[in-house]
């Protein structure tokens, strides 16, 4: 049974006072973001995937000061380039890579969703909605080990994760450990009585 929960990142935390009125490319780059977003929502997959694929390339373009002014702002030192040659600069990336992979996930492009999320996890370590969605797409390609690690990673950030303890209960079930599988779906009710998706999952482990 398959109706695990992914987290879409809609909010871009990200303070246009650390750019120059003059510096065009970082809003070029959140523009992308959010038009990606609407695509996304609109069901235009492809069109989406482009929007953000175009954020992360645009935000390899930032010049050093505003780099750093990025990283000093969010606590953050980002490597210099990823695996692709594209620079990081801030954790703006790495939610572009998070929704990028949310809609890979969606066109069945598991292993290309795996590869965006491992990138969005290199960028910001603590991103608990990378490591939620990377659990449901190892879940989807039959990785059940793999999708408990990583959902219950996301669960350490985010103990109250309604969402993520749903997705770890179903993954728990099927692999034949229902007593904690009810024991997280509970916890889920609990912490969010209108999640649908919760009593769903419970009524299946019954």
């Amino acid at each position: 049974m398959y109706c695990y929960r992914v987290v879409f990142i809609l909010l871009v935390f990200i303070s246009f006072s650390l750019f120059s009125v003059s510096a065009q490319t970082p809003e070029s780059a959140i523009r992308h973001f959010n038009n990606g977003n609407n695509r996304y929502h609109e069901g235009d997959l492809d069109a989406a995937i482009e929007e953000f694929s175009r954020a992360i390339v645009l935000s390899s373009t930032l010049s050093p000061s505003t780099r750093k002014s990025m990283q000093n702002a969010t606590g953050f030192a980002a490597p210099e380039t990823d695996s692709g040659g594209i620079t990081v600069v801030d954790p703006f990336t790495a939610r572009a890579y998070c929704n990028r992979g949310l809609a890979r996930f969606v066109k069945d492009d598991f292993d290309g969703a795996i590869s965006d999320f491992n990138h969005a996890l290199e960028i910001s370590p603590a991103l608990g909605q990378a490591y939620l969605n990377r659990g449901a797409a190892k879940r989807a390609k039959g990785d059940l080990d793999g999708s408990l690690l990583d959902i219950s990673r996301a669960i350490k950030l985010d103990p109250r994760s309604a969402e993520g303890l749903t997705n770890r209960a179903e993954v728990l079930q099927e692999l034949r450990r229902s007593a904690e599988a009810m024991t997280d779906v509970n916890r889920a009710i609990s912490l969010k009585p209108d999640l649908a998706t919760a009593y769903y999952v419970r009524g299946w482990i019954r």
